[in-house]
């Protein structure tokens, strides 16, 4: 009776264990009767995706190492998808099933018909999105399955997460321990919204190297390309607009009719073109609800315009343009968004030089001297005349139409809005040439060449000289009968030094 006694006892407490664990994960599905989700949204910058594993596998427990950046202001919308989960699996496998209600996700607006919204969270703080009580069983006691998708981001996200299914219950681990605190981690990418620079050819053209270092340099009036890359959100159908202004500096102005979108329609209502509030610059509105726009969605947009330096501009100092994006309102109703900090173009610069006319001998500065802007070769020969009209240089062979260029009553002269003289090729140089010289002066008989140097428009001041011409009286005026009689009492003196050697020699 004792040896019987002692093997059922030996039987129950081997078994204990086991039954204690049933019981346990038993009475543990039954008091759970909710979960929380909480997304932590992380962003990664374009192509650092390597520095960490991306996309990096969810264990539903709070994962430091995950990497990235948290991201706030996204916006998530939780589905209800367990009736669908369950019809699928009449076909298909779990993996199986999952993948084809995100399929359904991906090819819908934001989530299937079939699906029920149970509740939209947007991420703050940490970047972290929580979809707190949400019921683990439906009312007849199957688990639920639910479906997260992002519905509205940041502009500077490329595209949005994939979509996130989730079949209750979820276990902690290994183990048997049904995770009510489920933590997960949704991914993005982002990348700058906007870039701006000169096109490669506006390059080649305006670039000058000044002691070792590289500047864009131009003649006022003369046109040069940019080129700008704007990011269209990925959800760009459901903004109500998206904006780029480019604003350039006094000094500068866009030519708006050059205003173009590579790959949009202006005149099927595409885009729209406007100055913008300085009268410089421009806006360009994309229309959110044309095809071709909802095209560009999570790609990039191109635009590219044409600009000039004007007769504004100041000489020796970077003129240059800013830009920047906003997006309007996205499904959340909430913006509108600047996303970025405006974004400056490259400065562009222009030359000058400044003349003092002043008299040969004493200095004094001299007014009405006139002067007409060339070019000349090695040798000194003009081979081209400037002509400056509606803020622009042409220059020409001849002087017919030549711009003149005069001395201020205090002697001073300035010719603005030239290239670099190191820009100027075959060996030629800048020189002013003197058509009419102020009252009284001789008129200078060969061009008076001149360099354009960059920073020395404000130090330095060419002197450029004349002559003044001999003092002869008018005629018919008093000064003639003083010469005349000067000239008669000479030859008075002579002949009566004459008369007088001829007497001693006779003698």
């Amino acid at each position: 009776m004792n040896k019987k006694l002692g093997k059922i006892m030996t039987l129950f407490v081997l078994v204990f264990p086991l039954l204690a664990g049933m019981m346990t994960t038993t009475a543990q599905a039954a008091d759970g009767e909710t979960v929380s989700i909480n997304l932590h949204k992380r962003v990664f910058e374009k192509g650092a995706s390597g520095e960490n594993p991306y996309p990096k596998q969810n264990t539903g427990e709070i994962m430091e190492d995950f990497g990235g950046e948290p991201l706030n202001n996204v916006t998530f919308e939780a589905y209800d998808v367990t009736n669908k989960y369950i019809e699928l699996l009449s076909t298909l496998t779990d993996v199986q099933a999952t993948a084809e209600i995100v399929k359904n996700a991906n090819a819908s607006n934001y989530a299937p018909d079939y699906a029920t919204k149970v509740g939209t969270q947007k991420t703050a703080g940490e970047g972290i999105a929580t979809f707190a009580d949400l019921p683990l069983k439906d009312e007849k006691g199957k688990f639920k399955t639910y479906l997260f998708v992002e519905t509205n981001s940041p502009a500077n996200i490329k595209e949005k997460a994939a979509p996130i299914v989730l079949t209750m219950p979820l276990y902690k681990g290994d183990t048997e321990v049904i995770n009510e605190n489920v933590h997960i981690y949704p991914k993005n990418e982002k990348e700058q919204v906007l870039t701006k620079d000169l096109s490669e050819e506006s390059k080649k053209k305006l670039t000058v190297t000044i002691d070792g270092k590289e500047y864009f340099n131009v003649e006022q009036g003369v046109p040069f390309g940019y080129e700008l890359s704007a990011l269209i959100p990925w959800n760009v159908k459901d903004r109500e607009y998206y904006k780029v202004t480019d604003t350039p500096n006094k000094g500068m102005q866009v030519l708006i009719d050059t205003v173009k979108v590579e790959g949009l329609d202006k005149d099927n209502g595409d885009f729209t073109v406007a100055v913008d509030a300085s009268g410089r610059g421009f806006v360009v509105t994309l229309n959110t609800s044309k095809q071709a726009v909802m095209n560009l969605a999570g790609k990039r947009a191109k635009i590219t315009y044409d600009a000039y330096l004007t007769e504004d501009a100041a000489i020796d100092t970077g003129i240059n343009n800013t830009a920047v994006v906003e997006v309007g309102p996205g499904p959340d109703g909430e913006g509108p968004e600047k996303p970025e900090e405006p974004v400056v173009g490259p400065d562009i610069y222009t030359g000058g030089k400044k003349f003092e006319k002043v008299d040969d001998k004493s200095g004094k500065t001299l007014a009405g001297a006139k002067f007409n802007l060339v070019k000349v070769d090695k040798d000194g020969k003009v081979i081209s005349y400037a002509t400056l009209a509606n803020g622009k240089y042409t220059w020409s062979a001849t002087a017919d139409n030549a711009t003149s260029f005069e001395s201020d009553t205090n002697g001073k002269l300035e010719v603005k809005g030239l290239e670099y003289s190191e820009k100027l090729t075959n060996d030629e140089s800048y020189a002013l040439v003197e058509y009419e010289a102020p009252t009284g002066y001789a008129k200078l008989d060969k061009p008076v060449k001149f360099n354009v140097v960059k920073d020395e428009f404000t130090t330095q001041t060419l002197e450029v000289k004349n002559i003044k011409k001999g003092l002869l009286p008018s005629t018919g005026g008093n000064g003639i009968y003083l010469f005349l009689a000067v000239g008669s009492l000479l030859m008075v003196g002579a002949a009566v030094w004459y008369r007088r050697t001829q007497v001693e020699v006779e003698v």
